[in-house]
């Protein structure tokens, strides 16, 4: 029996159309989210225990000057991509914010490090009204849109690859925009792409009849 090559790919897209997912491997989408932070838990694997924890804190403050850094609380079992501190090779510094596209997965790209802590917080406010009132916005993640927290988390013996969109503004504001991973264990993702190839399970029926 021959089939054409316009059946096998209409063959395809009604199978694709019914929703049928892919036997090697998918990406667990949170779909759109736009929470408005700046604390967020999320538990991404939904175990019970949330992966994803943030919050303001303190890192000085006295004589009417305070230093607040925004940042991931560590949590057992998550890692996330952090650069590296100028001449303190091995060390973490701050969690790296990716562009859209980059590759995710076992080997960290170059000059970054997948690490469970971070020397530096993502984005800092530094009050100062002892003298000249004066409140500043800085840090890797601030005023920055459409960029991405790779992390891999930690199921039993297994590790997932995944990323968090974050969007901040001038003040420091922060949105968790949407996140995703990998459902297969050890495999790659792209930051930002929640679309994998989708195969569908009658294809290679359909060419063994050829």
């Amino acid at each position: 029996m021959t089939i054409g090559l316009c059946q096998i790919i209409l063959a395809v897209f009604f199978f694709i159309s019914l929703g049928v997912s892919p036997a090697y491997s998918a990406i667990v989408y949170s779909g759109r989210l736009d929470v408005k932070g700046p604390d967020f838990s999320i538990d991404l694997n939904n175990d019970g225990s949330n992966d994803f924890v943030t919050e303001w804190g303190t890192w000085a403050e006295g004589n009417g000057y305070s230093l607040t850094g925004f940042d991931v609380k560590m949590n057992v079992g998550i890692r996330f991509l952090n650069s590296e501190l100028t001449g303190h090779t091995g060390y973490p510094g701050t969690k790296a914010p990716l562009e859209y596209g980059e590759l995710i997965g076992p080997t960290a790209p170059q000059g970054l490090l997948w690490a469970v802590n971070s020397n530096d917080a993502m984005m800092w406010t530094t009050v100062d009204d002892s003298k000249d009132p004066f409140i500043t916005y800085s840090g890797v993640w601030h005023d920055l849109g459409k960029k991405y927290l790779a992390f891999e988390l930690r199921v039993g013996s297994r590790l997932f690859y995944g990323w968090i969109q974050l969007d901040t503004d001038a003040f420091n504001n922060v949105t968790l925009v949407d996140w995703a991973y990998e459902d297969v264990s050890g495999t790659p993702i792209r930051a930002g792409v929640i679309l994998t190839p989708v195969i569908s399970p009658i294809l290679p029926l359909l060419l063994e009849e050829e």
